[in-house]
């Protein structure tokens, strides 16, 4: 069996909530009650998508985990069973495969994230491994930068000037016991110095309870290709997106005063928790190691990306459907995005939607008949049954 750090069972299950049940309250939507949508101007519509139930084996995925468009608009698309990188074009064909399972030279063992360098080039985190692997424009394996504690970043960014920014755990034992937590910073140059802590927070930690760890200090984050960034919490509690220059200095504050937490459903809660328990599993945790208990309540934010124009896009996690909220980077609203998806909205608790400079991508992580990569289109009309 693999030996698991705590910091990759973080990075594995960061996207599916935690934290400890409280009971309803004065801020909460009443359980069972649905929020009204707001006046949506722009819808996300499924153009087409990649994958197939039999069949050539480049397009049958085992388990998608990670997607985004390259500078140049083919798909990237990372695959945990075949543990490797599969490349696509705008239109769907197969290009590529990047790396293989393995601990060599531009082979993986666990990835958690992917970035392309905007000059060419891209940057693999791969928290099981404990490095970054960087390839070259050709995607052939350039050099690797190990030597981390406790874990490389597990969510990366890659700037214009070739800066990588980062969201890593952090770990620290003293007399009164070991703290755990995350930080949001900037590496650089050859010798990949950390530059640049744009948050940090850290928490009293109990192994018996990773839920509350994350739940307490986890965050979403994006940036421009300048630089700038932006982090939210993962929280049920309250709204709230922070701006940073690329020098750390804070410039925004996004906050929302009529804000109320939504309850999650039964199902939901269940989905939840059989999603974190197929990730550890998957990551070779023993079954029973650890008990999930999820957050009771819908996230605030639950993502953040950045578009061609600058524009950041929150996805907002107290609604069933997908629903964004875009703003510029000045935090003015700008407008309400939602995804036209044609089946039950109940199912859409599983699915990701990734926004980024060329495009915007989708996909169910627990699909009922085979995994797909879908790629969408904005309509500012309401499609049509």
């Amino acid at each position: 069996m693999k030996k698991v750090s705590t910091a990759l069972v973080l990075a594995l299950i960061a996207s599916c909530g935690g934290g400890e049940p409280q009971p309803a309250d004065g801020g909460s939507v009443p359980t069972g009650a649905d929020v009204p949508l707001p006046a949506i101007d722009m819808y996300l519509v499924i153009a087409d998508s990649i994958g197939v139930e039999m069949g050539d084996s480049n397009y049958v995925f085992g388990m998608p985990m990670i997607a985004a468009h390259a500078p140049d608009g083919e798909i990237a698309v990372f695959d945990a069973q075949k543990m490797a990188l599969l490349f696509y074009t705008p239109d769907g064909e197969f290009v590529r495969q990047v790396g293989r399972e393995g601990s060599g030279p531009g082979e993986f063992l666990m990835p958690s994230s992917f970035a392309f360098v905007p000059g060419g080039g891209l940057v693999v985190a791969d928290a099981m491994s404990g490095k970054l692997t960087f390839f070259d424009s050709t995607y052939t394996y350039a050099r690797e930068v190990s030597g981390f504690f406790p874990q490389p970043p597990a969510q990366i960014r890659c700037t214009a000037d070739g800066a990588v920014v980062g969201l890593q755990s952090v770990f620290e034992q003293d007399e009164e016991g070991m703290r755990l937590g995350f930080k949001l910073a900037r590496w650089e140059g050859e010798d990949f110095e950390e530059t640049v802590v744009y948050h940090e927070t850290l928490n009293p930690f109990d192994p018996t309870d990773i839920a509350s760890a994350i739940q307490e200090n986890m965050f979403f984050f994006t940036t421009t290709d300048e630089g700038m960034v932006f982090r939210s919490p993962f929280s049920s509690s309250n709204f709230l997106i922070e701006g940073y220059q690329p020098d750390g200095t804070s410039c925004l504050m996004i906050e929302d005063d009529d804000y109320r937490r939504v309850p999650k459903s039964e199902e939901e809660i269940q989905t939840e928790i059989d999603l974190v328990n197929e990730r550890l599993s998957m990551a070779g945790v023993p079954p029973g190691t650890i008990e999930w208990e999820p957050d009771p309540y819908r996230p605030a934010v639950f993502g953040l990306f950045m578009d061609a124009g600058e524009h950041l896009w929150a996805r907002l996690g107290y609604y069933r459907e997908v629903v964004f909220e875009v703003f510029d980077t000045d935090g003015n609203h700008v407008a309400y995005a939602m995804l036209d998806y044609p089946g039950d909205v109940d199912d859409l608790v599983t699915w990701q939607v990734i926004v980024d400079e060329q495009g915007i991508l989708a996909f169910d992580t627990s699909p009922e008949d085979y995994p797909r990569i879908y790629m969408l289109e904005e309509s500012e009309e309401m499609p049509q049954d």
